[in-house]
């Protein structure tokens, strides 16, 4: 699906917004390029990043892992173009202004002067949504926060599947050994005690963008 042509004819560029979503169906990542062999394409946020760098979207080049936007900006596209989603905002915590109030004049102009106006549905009739990590919101919320991102370099690392499996059996061995050799009340408390600390790690590397 492409905009109306009087939309593609005033803007800088046009970006596909498709995401895709993992195995039970929740939408954690974004697609930075799609290459399809004979044509490579750079989805919206890449390109929304590359116009407010004062850059054209036509000046934006794929080099093996990284994007390049001009001569002073790039970063690493993702295996394939996937890059996980660093969520950051929920739908109340955006400013939200309904369309009807714009097309109607109750908007004043100077309310968008110096800011990014991102247009999307958000009328659940619609069907616009998808599940997140924070739940079902409209598609224009997941894009605000795949923008900000990128614009902050605000980016999210997953650890391998193979250290959540190392610290599962690792957190199963220690439950384990005090279960056998302490009496059950101080083996609740000990076990309490493992699980805060793990708890309390898991929440340390989750604000430094780490899950």
């Amino acid at each position: 699906l492409m905009p109306l042509p009087q939309f593609i004819e005033q803007s800088a560029g046009t970006g596909f917004v498709n995401k895709p979503a993992g195995h039970d169906g929740v939408t954690r990542h974004m697609r930075s390029y799609i290459d399809t062999g004979k044509l490579t394409d750079f989805s919206l946020e890449t390109k929304l990043l590359a116009v407010l760098n004062g850059v054209s979207p036509r000046e934006i080049s794929l080099r093996a892992d990284t994007i390049r936007i001009g001569a002073g900006r790039s970063f690493f596209a993702g295996p394939s173009g996937v890059l996980p989603i660093n969520f950051r905002f929920r739908p109340e915590q955006i400013p939200t202004v309904p369309a009807y109030r714009v097309l109607s004049g109750d908007i004043p102009p100077d309310l968008f002067t110096g800011r990014i106006v991102m247009v999307g549905a958000t009328a659940t009739l619609i069907h616009d949504e998808l599940l997140t990590p924070l739940g079902v919101v409209p598609g224009v919320t997941v894009l605000v926060n795949a923008l900000s991102m990128l614009m902050q370099n605000d980016y999210l690392t997953v650890m391998p599947l193979s250290i959540d499996i190392v610290i599962i059996l690792v957190l199963g061995i220690l439950i384990l050994a005090v279960a056998s050799t302490q009496t059950f009340a101080r083996s609740c408390a000990i076990t309490g005690l493992i699980m805060t600390g793990w708890l309390a790690a898991m929440t340390y590397l989750r604000m430094r963008n780490v899950e």
